[in-house]
Protein backbone atom coordinates (compact mmCIF):
# COMPACT_ATOMS: atom_id res chain seq x y z
CA UNK A 1 0.00 0.00 0.00
CA UNK A 2 1.45 3.47 -0.71
CA UNK A 3 0.58 5.36 2.34
CA UNK A 4 0.38 9.01 2.12
CA UNK A 5 1.76 9.30 6.18
CA UNK A 6 4.64 7.70 8.45
CA UNK A 7 3.74 5.49 11.14
CA UNK A 8 4.33 8.56 13.50
CA UNK A 9 2.33 10.97 11.47
CA UNK A 10 -0.51 8.30 11.32
CA UNK A 11 -0.26 7.93 14.87
CA UNK A 12 -0.31 11.48 16.17
CA UNK A 13 -3.37 12.41 13.72
CA UNK A 14 -5.30 9.06 15.11
CA UNK A 15 -4.59 10.03 18.43
CA UNK A 16 -5.96 13.23 17.94
CA UNK A 17 -9.30 11.82 16.95
CA UNK A 18 -8.93 12.95 13.28
CA UNK A 19 -9.08 10.67 10.42
CA UNK A 20 -5.49 9.46 8.60
CA UNK A 21 -4.61 8.16 5.46
CA UNK A 22 -5.89 4.33 7.07
CA UNK A 23 -6.84 2.92 9.98
CA UNK A 24 -3.70 2.14 11.89
CA UNK A 25 -2.46 -1.58 12.81
CA UNK A 26 -0.52 -2.36 16.14
CA UNK A 27 -0.35 -6.10 16.98
CA UNK A 28 0.27 -7.78 20.22
CA UNK A 29 3.50 -8.75 19.48
CA UNK A 30 6.16 -9.53 22.71
CA UNK A 31 7.89 -13.42 22.51
CA UNK A 32 6.79 -13.63 18.97
CA UNK A 33 9.28 -10.71 17.80
CA UNK A 34 12.04 -13.28 18.95
CA UNK A 35 11.10 -15.58 16.17
CA UNK A 36 11.14 -12.95 13.20
CA UNK A 37 15.05 -12.95 13.85
CA UNK A 38 14.85 -17.42 14.54
CA UNK A 39 15.99 -16.75 18.36
CA UNK A 40 14.36 -18.09 21.23
CA UNK A 41 13.14 -15.89 23.90
CA UNK A 42 14.44 -16.21 26.63
CA UNK A 43 17.83 -15.43 24.80
CA UNK A 44 16.45 -12.20 23.41
CA UNK A 45 14.85 -11.30 27.01
CA UNK A 46 18.77 -11.61 28.18
CA UNK A 47 20.79 -8.92 24.79
CA UNK A 48 19.74 -5.52 23.96
CA UNK A 49 21.29 -5.68 20.90
CA UNK A 50 19.22 -9.25 19.81
CA UNK A 51 15.80 -6.90 21.59
CA UNK A 52 16.19 -4.41 19.44
CA UNK A 53 16.81 -5.95 16.40
CA UNK A 54 13.63 -7.87 17.42
CA UNK A 55 11.72 -4.90 17.35
CA UNK A 56 13.29 -3.63 14.29
CA UNK A 57 12.34 -7.05 12.59
CA UNK A 58 8.84 -6.52 13.99
CA UNK A 59 8.70 -3.52 12.18
CA UNK A 60 10.52 -4.17 8.68
CA UNK A 61 7.65 -7.28 8.79
CA UNK A 62 4.36 -6.11 10.03
CA UNK A 63 5.28 -2.38 9.24
CA UNK A 64 3.03 -2.10 12.71
CA UNK A 65 2.20 1.45 13.65
CA UNK A 66 3.27 1.30 17.33
CA UNK A 67 5.82 -0.90 18.64
CA UNK A 68 7.00 -2.05 21.88
CA UNK A 69 9.70 -3.19 23.49
CA UNK A 70 9.93 -6.77 25.86
CA UNK A 71 9.60 -10.08 25.70
CA UNK A 72 8.30 -10.26 28.88
CA UNK A 73 6.96 -7.79 30.19
CA UNK A 74 5.31 -8.42 32.71
CA UNK A 75 8.84 -9.38 34.27
CA UNK A 76 11.13 -6.82 34.50
CA UNK A 77 9.53 -4.68 37.47
CA UNK A 78 9.40 -7.72 39.87
CA UNK A 79 12.93 -8.89 38.72
CA UNK A 80 14.41 -5.69 39.58
CA UNK A 81 12.98 -5.57 42.87
CA UNK A 82 14.40 -9.02 43.57
CA UNK A 83 12.20 -11.76 41.96
CA UNK A 84 13.97 -14.10 40.59
CA UNK A 85 13.31 -15.09 37.02
CA UNK A 86 13.60 -18.92 34.93
CA UNK A 87 15.08 -18.25 31.62
CA UNK A 88 13.82 -21.28 29.06
CA UNK A 89 15.55 -23.02 26.58
CA UNK A 90 12.30 -23.71 24.62
CA UNK A 91 9.84 -21.13 22.54
CA UNK A 92 8.47 -20.32 25.95
CA UNK A 93 8.66 -16.49 27.51
CA UNK A 94 10.26 -16.19 30.76
CA UNK A 95 8.62 -17.16 34.22
CA UNK A 96 8.66 -15.23 37.49
CA UNK A 97 9.49 -17.73 40.34
CA UNK A 98 7.63 -17.46 43.25
CA UNK A 99 6.64 -14.06 44.95
CA UNK A 100 8.63 -11.60 47.11
CA UNK A 101 6.46 -10.72 49.79
CA UNK A 102 3.46 -12.41 51.91
CA UNK A 103 2.01 -9.30 53.23
CA UNK A 104 1.40 -6.44 51.66
CA UNK A 105 3.88 -3.92 54.23
CA UNK A 106 6.63 -6.06 53.36
CA UNK A 107 6.62 -3.98 49.71
CA UNK A 108 8.04 -0.99 51.99
CA UNK A 109 11.15 -3.73 52.69
CA UNK A 110 12.01 -4.20 48.48
CA UNK A 111 14.35 -1.94 47.69
CA UNK A 112 12.78 0.16 44.99
CA UNK A 113 15.42 3.20 44.60
CA UNK A 114 16.97 3.31 41.31
CA UNK A 115 14.56 1.04 39.93
CA UNK A 116 15.86 1.16 36.01
CA UNK A 117 19.28 -0.08 36.80
CA UNK A 118 19.03 -3.67 38.15
CA UNK A 119 17.74 -6.69 36.57
CA UNK A 120 17.26 -6.81 33.01
CA UNK A 121 15.66 -2.91 33.54
CA UNK A 122 18.98 -1.37 32.09
CA UNK A 123 18.97 -3.95 29.20
CA UNK A 124 15.20 -3.56 27.95
CA UNK A 125 16.01 0.38 28.09
CA UNK A 126 19.24 -0.20 25.86
CA UNK A 127 17.49 -1.97 23.43
CA UNK A 128 14.89 0.76 23.51
CA UNK A 129 17.23 3.53 22.77
CA UNK A 130 19.16 1.55 19.98
CA UNK A 131 16.07 0.91 18.20
CA UNK A 132 14.28 4.21 18.51
CA UNK A 133 17.92 5.68 17.28
CA UNK A 134 17.20 2.67 14.04
CA UNK A 135 13.55 3.70 13.74
CA UNK A 136 11.93 6.12 15.65
CA UNK A 137 12.00 8.88 13.53
CA UNK A 138 9.25 6.93 11.43
CA UNK A 139 7.24 5.06 14.09
CA UNK A 140 6.54 5.61 17.92
CA UNK A 141 8.45 3.20 20.11
CA UNK A 142 7.58 2.13 23.28
CA UNK A 143 8.93 0.76 26.82
CA UNK A 144 6.10 -1.88 28.17
CA UNK A 145 5.43 -1.03 31.75
CA UNK A 146 3.77 -2.84 34.50
CA UNK A 147 0.41 -1.54 35.86
CA UNK A 148 -0.13 -1.41 39.78
CA UNK A 149 -2.43 -3.94 40.17
CA UNK A 150 -0.57 -6.70 37.85
CA UNK A 151 3.08 -5.96 39.88
CA UNK A 152 0.95 -5.84 43.00
CA UNK A 153 -0.07 -9.41 41.86
CA UNK A 154 3.04 -10.37 40.96
CA UNK A 155 4.58 -9.58 44.34
CA UNK A 156 2.14 -10.81 46.24
CA UNK A 157 0.35 -13.77 44.50
CA UNK A 158 -2.82 -13.48 42.21
CA UNK A 159 -5.10 -14.85 44.79
CA UNK A 160 -3.59 -13.11 47.79
CA UNK A 161 -4.09 -9.77 46.13
CA UNK A 162 -7.47 -10.06 44.39
CA UNK A 163 -8.53 -11.47 48.49
CA UNK A 164 -6.95 -8.30 49.86
CA UNK A 165 -8.54 -5.75 47.40
CA UNK A 166 -11.82 -7.34 48.14
CA UNK A 167 -11.61 -7.64 52.15
CA UNK A 168 -8.67 -5.19 52.84
CA UNK A 169 -9.30 -2.33 50.43
CA UNK A 170 -7.27 0.19 52.45
CA UNK A 171 -3.99 -2.23 52.62
CA UNK A 172 -4.41 -2.94 49.09
CA UNK A 173 -4.12 0.49 48.32
CA UNK A 174 -0.92 0.70 49.92
CA UNK A 175 0.40 -1.63 47.98
CA UNK A 176 -0.72 -0.42 44.39
CA UNK A 177 0.53 3.03 45.66
CA UNK A 178 3.93 1.57 45.96
CA UNK A 179 3.20 -0.21 42.62
CA UNK A 180 2.49 2.98 41.07
CA UNK A 181 5.37 4.63 42.52
CA UNK A 182 7.58 1.66 40.67
CA UNK A 183 6.22 2.13 37.33
CA UNK A 184 6.74 6.30 37.51
CA UNK A 185 10.13 5.85 38.06
CA UNK A 186 10.48 2.90 35.46
CA UNK A 187 8.61 5.39 33.20
CA UNK A 188 10.56 8.25 33.77
CA UNK A 189 13.83 6.35 33.35
CA UNK A 190 12.47 4.98 29.91
CA UNK A 191 12.46 8.50 28.81
CA UNK A 192 15.61 10.03 30.48
CA UNK A 193 17.94 7.25 29.23
CA UNK A 194 15.62 5.82 25.95
CA UNK A 195 13.93 8.79 24.50
CA UNK A 196 11.04 6.42 24.18
CA UNK A 197 7.55 6.87 25.71
CA UNK A 198 5.34 3.75 27.69
CA UNK A 199 2.62 2.05 27.35
CA UNK A 200 0.86 1.10 30.79
CA UNK A 201 -0.34 -3.06 31.00
CA UNK A 202 -1.99 -4.25 33.59
CA UNK A 203 -4.53 -7.24 32.67
CA UNK A 204 -4.56 -8.16 36.36
CA UNK A 205 -6.98 -5.57 36.97
CA UNK A 206 -9.89 -7.24 34.43
CA UNK A 207 -13.08 -8.57 35.62
CA UNK A 208 -13.48 -11.05 36.36
CA UNK A 209 -10.39 -11.20 38.26
CA UNK A 210 -11.22 -7.88 40.15
CA UNK A 211 -15.42 -7.04 40.65
CA UNK A 212 -16.38 -3.33 39.16
CA UNK A 213 -16.86 -1.98 42.22
CA UNK A 214 -13.11 -2.87 43.26
CA UNK A 215 -12.33 -1.83 39.77
CA UNK A 216 -13.85 1.98 40.11
CA UNK A 217 -13.08 2.39 43.94
CA UNK A 218 -9.71 0.86 44.58
CA UNK A 219 -7.65 0.26 41.18
CA UNK A 220 -9.09 4.01 39.19
CA UNK A 221 -7.59 6.48 41.61
CA UNK A 222 -4.57 5.00 41.61
CA UNK A 223 -4.23 5.09 37.86
CA UNK A 224 -5.42 9.09 38.12
CA UNK A 225 -2.28 9.90 40.34
CA UNK A 226 -0.23 7.64 38.40
CA UNK A 227 -1.02 9.56 34.64
CA UNK A 228 -0.86 12.73 36.67
CA UNK A 229 2.48 12.47 37.69
CA UNK A 230 3.55 11.17 34.51
CA UNK A 231 2.10 14.24 32.52
CA UNK A 232 3.90 15.87 35.19
CA UNK A 233 6.73 14.76 34.37
CA UNK A 234 6.28 15.69 30.14
CA UNK A 235 4.85 12.34 29.20
CA UNK A 236 1.79 13.33 26.86
CA UNK A 237 0.67 9.60 25.22
CA UNK A 238 -0.41 7.15 28.25
CA UNK A 239 -1.98 3.99 26.60
CA UNK A 240 -3.47 1.84 29.31
CA UNK A 241 -3.55 -1.84 27.96
CA UNK A 242 -6.15 -3.92 30.40
CA UNK A 243 -7.17 -7.65 28.47
CA UNK A 244 -10.17 -9.82 28.82
CA UNK A 245 -13.62 -8.27 28.72
CA UNK A 246 -13.40 -4.75 30.27
CA UNK A 247 -17.20 -3.98 28.79
CA UNK A 248 -18.39 -4.24 32.68
CA UNK A 249 -15.88 -1.66 33.57
CA UNK A 250 -15.76 0.30 30.63
CA UNK A 251 -17.05 3.88 31.76
CA UNK A 252 -14.21 3.01 35.05
CA UNK A 253 -11.66 2.52 32.40
CA UNK A 254 -12.54 5.99 30.59
CA UNK A 255 -12.49 7.70 34.37
CA UNK A 256 -8.81 6.77 34.49
CA UNK A 257 -7.50 9.61 32.01
CA UNK A 258 -5.23 7.02 29.89
CA UNK A 259 -4.98 8.47 26.52
CA UNK A 260 -5.67 5.03 24.46
CA UNK A 261 -7.57 1.95 25.84
CA UNK A 262 -7.95 -1.48 24.38
CA UNK A 263 -11.01 -3.49 23.38
CA UNK A 264 -9.80 -6.78 23.64
CA UNK A 265 -11.43 -9.70 21.59
CA UNK A 266 -13.95 -10.65 24.12
CA UNK A 267 -15.20 -7.63 24.81
CA UNK A 268 -18.56 -5.69 23.71
CA UNK A 269 -17.44 -4.00 20.52
CA UNK A 270 -20.57 -2.04 20.09
CA UNK A 271 -20.55 -0.50 23.60
CA UNK A 272 -17.06 0.48 23.17
CA UNK A 273 -17.90 2.47 19.71
CA UNK A 274 -20.56 4.15 21.29
CA UNK A 275 -18.46 5.35 24.85
CA UNK A 276 -15.40 5.80 23.21
CA UNK A 277 -17.12 8.15 20.76
CA UNK A 278 -18.43 9.94 23.37
CA UNK A 279 -15.43 10.01 25.62
CA UNK A 280 -13.92 10.89 22.96
CA UNK A 281 -11.44 8.65 23.08
CA UNK A 282 -8.86 6.73 20.71
CA UNK A 283 -8.97 2.94 21.19
CA UNK A 284 -7.83 -0.80 19.95
CA UNK A 285 -10.04 -3.77 18.73
CA UNK A 286 -8.27 -7.27 18.66
CA UNK A 287 -8.89 -9.88 16.59
CA UNK A 288 -9.53 -13.43 17.92
CA UNK A 289 -6.41 -14.12 19.38
CA UNK A 290 -6.35 -18.03 18.86
CA UNK A 291 -7.47 -17.47 15.28
CA UNK A 292 -4.56 -14.84 14.66
CA UNK A 293 -2.00 -17.75 16.25
CA UNK A 294 -3.76 -20.85 14.81
CA UNK A 295 -5.43 -19.67 11.57
CA UNK A 296 -6.27 -19.92 8.69
CA UNK A 297 -5.37 -16.46 7.09
CA UNK A 298 -8.38 -16.46 5.18
CA UNK A 299 -10.45 -16.84 8.20
CA UNK A 300 -8.17 -14.02 9.91
CA UNK A 301 -8.99 -11.45 6.89
CA UNK A 302 -12.24 -11.97 7.36
CA UNK A 303 -12.33 -11.33 10.76
CA UNK A 304 -10.20 -8.50 10.33
CA UNK A 305 -12.60 -7.10 7.55
CA UNK A 306 -15.87 -7.48 9.79
CA UNK A 307 -14.15 -5.53 12.65
CA UNK A 308 -13.15 -2.91 9.94
CA UNK A 309 -16.68 -2.64 8.88
CA UNK A 310 -18.26 -1.83 11.89
CA UNK A 311 -15.32 0.49 12.98
CA UNK A 312 -13.40 2.07 10.63
CA UNK A 313 -15.15 5.37 10.86
CA UNK A 314 -14.92 5.70 14.30
CA UNK A 315 -12.71 8.71 15.24
CA UNK A 316 -9.33 6.91 17.34
CA UNK A 317 -10.17 3.63 16.07
CA UNK A 318 -7.20 1.12 16.09
CA UNK A 319 -6.85 -2.15 14.36
CA UNK A 320 -4.92 -4.69 16.61
CA UNK A 321 -4.52 -8.66 18.01
CA UNK A 322 -4.60 -10.13 20.95
CA UNK A 323 -0.84 -11.73 22.08
CA UNK A 324 0.54 -13.89 19.03
CA UNK A 325 2.37 -16.81 20.01
CA UNK A 326 5.75 -17.23 19.14
CA UNK A 327 5.25 -19.89 16.18
CA UNK A 328 2.72 -17.79 14.40
CA UNK A 329 3.27 -17.87 10.97
CA UNK A 330 3.95 -14.39 9.65
CA UNK A 331 0.96 -14.59 6.68
CA UNK A 332 -1.40 -15.01 9.83
CA UNK A 333 -0.68 -11.36 11.38
CA UNK A 334 -0.40 -10.38 7.51
CA UNK A 335 -3.41 -11.57 6.90
CA UNK A 336 -4.78 -9.15 9.63
CA UNK A 337 -2.81 -6.22 8.68
CA UNK A 338 -4.71 -6.54 5.12
CA UNK A 339 -7.98 -5.24 6.27
CA UNK A 340 -6.17 -2.17 7.33
CA UNK A 341 -3.94 -1.79 4.80
CA UNK A 342 -6.91 -2.48 1.74
CA UNK A 343 -10.16 -1.87 3.59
Amino acid sequence: MDSKMSPRERMDVVLAGKPADRVPFVPAIYEHKAALIGRPPSQVAQDERLLADAVIAEYETYNADLLTVGIDVYNIEPEALGARVRFLDDNSAPEVEGTLIGEPEEAADLDSTRIATRGRAPLVLEAARLANETIGDEVYVRVAVSGPATLASKLLGSEKFIILAAMEPERARGLLDFCAGVAFDYARAARQTSGCGVVVFDSQAAPPLLSPGIFESLIVPVYKELFFSLRNAGEVHLPLVIGGDTTPVLESYLATTATQILCDWPADTDVFIEKCSKAPRPWRKNVDPVLASLGPAEKIADQARAIMARCSGVPGFILGTGIVAYDTPVENVLAARSAAWTP
